[in-house]
This record gives C-alpha cells, sequence and structure tokens, in this order.
C-alpha cells in the first residue's frame, strides 16, 4: 500500500512539475529573485537543465512502476524502489542544478556578491 501511494505522489509530482521544468530558466529566476538575491537572466543552460530534469523524472519514475509492480506482482518486499527512485532523481537534480549554476555567469556574479 505504501509502495503505491509513493509511486502515485511521483507520478503527480511529475506530471504538475511539466510546465516547470519546460519553464525552467523562468522558475529558477524566480526562486533566485524571491530569495532575496535580485534579479538575475538565466540562459540557455537552465533551460537545458530544466529538460534534463523533465528526463530524468520520467525515466526514473518509468523505472520504478516497472520495478515495483513486477515485485508487488511476484509478494515481494517493495517500498525500497519508490524511496531508491526518490534519492536517485534528488541526487541527479543537485548534479544538473550545480551544472546549471556553474555554467550561469551573472548567477554566480550574484551569489559571490552576497
Amino acid at each position: 500500500m505504501i509502495t503505491v501511494l509513493l509511486l502515485v505522489f511521483g507520478i503527480w509530482n511529475t506530471v504538475t512539475s511539466v510546465p516547470s521544468y519546460l519553464d525552467f530558466g523562468a522558475v529558477f529566476a524566480r526562486g533566485v529573485e524571491l530569495a532575496g538575491y535580485g534579479t538575475v537572466t538565466l540562459g540557455g543552460a537552465a533551460h537545458t537543465g530544466g529538460i534534463v530534469l523533465l528526463g530524468i523524472s520520467l525515466l526514473v519514475l518509468i523505472a520504478a512502476v516497472g520495478v515495483s509492480l513486477r515485485l508487488i506482482r511476484d509478494g515481494r518486499r517493495s517500498i525500497w524502489v519508490p524511496v531508491t527512485a526518490g534519492a536517485v532523481y534528488l541526487l541527479a537534480f543537485f548534479i544538473v542544478m550545480t551544472v546549471v549554476v556553474a555554467n550561469t555567469p551573472a548567477l554566480l556574479h550574484v551569489l559571490d556578491n552576497h
């Protein structure tokens, strides 16, 4: 039951995040502004990062659903699958964000001055 709930949460989170992934530069710039760092224009790295995160999110979700359903069908413990999928996505998110920040000189300048 918990596995299914976690998978449903993952599906819901991925589906509702698609617009944010597709406009990742603007969403990320707004987050920087709300954090008090001022206005920053993010370039192509942020857009590419959003597309990469969307792809990773979909792939991890599809794999988690597939493996979980197989384990559930076989009567085996499956809660570790969505938990691991979430951890894999979180790691990928931090890596992609590091690359986006490192490839955005304007953002580095703003962060360096605070």
